[in-house]
This record gives C-alpha cells, structure tokens and sequence, in this order.
C-alpha cells in the first residue's frame, strides 16, 4: 500500500471534492457524506473541506502551512483561503475546546469562576459590538 504525506492526502482529497461537485453540482448531499468521511478518517475540518469545493475548477492554487493551519491561494492572488488543518492541529484544538467545556462545566459549582466567565462573555461582546445583547453588570 503507497503511503502518502499528509498534503499530498489533501490534495488527492481535494481534488476527490473538486471532480465529485463539477461532475455531480447538483447531489451536495453525498458531496457532504463524503467530506464527512473524509473527516472522520483524516481529521479534515468539514467546513473547510466545504470550502475546498467551492475551489475554482482548472486554476493554479499554492498551498500554504501556517501553525499547522493550510491555506490554497490561486496563483497571483494575495487572498486565502483555509481549507485544512494538519492533526496535529486539530489534536490541539480539540484539547483547548475539551479544556473550556471543562471550565464552563466546573463554573456551575464556583461562583468565582462563573463570575470570571461572565466578565469574558461581556468583553467578548463588546469587542464584537454585541452590546445589546449585554444584561449582566457586575459590581
């Protein structure tokens, strides 16, 4: 059995996505039971496999690694794209999601914590220009 790099996986699974949505634009249900799969065997995000299908049939793309995330950008163009994460980067982010369900979880029993975590709700929205939904003041 060949095996293959991790990016040349993600390309060959890029371009499974490319040739199933020219071929098939209509059945998107089985493009994504695909891409889920892909997901589930590879660890590729979903919504970014997503994106890949909505890459430009025939254009040159270059393939970029930043801090494990892998971007395309067609050829000549400053703008990109996430379409995959490295396992390794998906390992990390899953521990960094287990670890916050963990603090959300214990909050419920620390009104330290869950007061610490409201403080981040209100930050978090006011940077995000949320205000309205804004209802908690602490003293």
């Amino acid at each position: 059995m060949t095996k293959y790099t991790e990016p040349e996986m993600f390309q060959i699974l890029n371009r499974l996505v490319r040739i199933y949505s020219e071929s098939y634009p209509d059945d998107k249900e089985a493009l994504n039971r695909f891409i889920r799969w892909s997901h589930s065997q590879y660890g590729y995000d979903y919504k970014t496999l997503l994106k890949m299908s909505n890459l430009k049939p025939g254009a040159t793309y270059i393939y970029e690694q930043v801090n494990g995330v892998i971007y395309a950008r067609e050829f000549n163009c400053s703008d990109r794209i996430e379409i995959g994460r490295t396992a390794d980067r998906v390992k990390h982010d899953q521990l960094e999601w287990d670890l916050w369900k963990e603090i959300i979880e214990q909050s419920q029993f620390n009104p330290a914590l869950q007061s610490e975590l409201e403080r981040v709700k209100i930050f978090y929205l006011l940077l995000k220009g949320d205000a309205v939904e804004i209802a908690h003041h602490p003293v």
